[in-house]
């Protein structure tokens, strides 16, 4: 999360990280074919651990303070955010694969607080016979679902709309 506002320079940009995703892969032969379901529980979202900082590159410089980790995580997960209280996960669902593998593209249908919206995004996988791993990168704008993004001193400081999503997630086998 990027922060915006005349006076942006004195807050953070922040990176929120999930380890703690369910959900079901069918693979089918015909790639088109092909679904998934996602499920991200919102209360084990981790706000600017410090190997993701460092992976995200020089706008997530290292040191934010653990109390402003800790607002941060609050606001977010507070009602005017994401309303963790009423919403415990964020839904991602496809909707359509096409492409070939290894580069696809995939609209998926992305339920957060009750909105759905649907985006595309480019989806790079690999296969062994034991896990896929998929990854990409996809922007989405939180007043797409209702949500104005987080600002203190009447917008001096806040959270740019547009959130970049980066994800690489790896789907297992499921043992019979």
């Amino acid at each position: 999360m990027l922060r915006s506002g005349p006076l942006a320079k004195f807050g953070h940009n922040h990176v929120v990280t999930s380890r703690d995703l369910t959900g079901h892969l069918y693979v089918h032969a015909r790639t088109e074919l092909t679904r998934f379901v996602i499920f991200v529980p919102v209360a084990g979202f981790i706000v600017d651990d410090e190997a993701a900082r460092r992976h995200a590159g020089p706008d997530f410089p290292p040191g934010v303070p653990e109390e402003d980790k800790a607002a941060t995580r609050a606001n977010m997960l507070g009602k005017a955010v994401l309303d963790a209280a009423s919403h415990s996960h964020v839904e991602v669902r496809s909707v359509a694969i096409t492409g070939a593998s290894p580069a696809l593209e995939v609209l998926v249908a992305i339920t957060l607080r009750d909105v759905t919206r649907r985006i595309q995004m480019p989806v790079t996988v690999t296969r062994t016979a034991e896990q896929i791993r998929a990854r990409g990168v996809f922007e989405l704008r939180q007043t797409d679902f209702g949500i104005t993004p987080f600002s203190v001193a009447l917008g001096a400081v806040s959270v740019a709309d547009s959130v970049r999503v980066r994800f690489e997630i790896v789907a297992h086998r499921e043992s019979a």
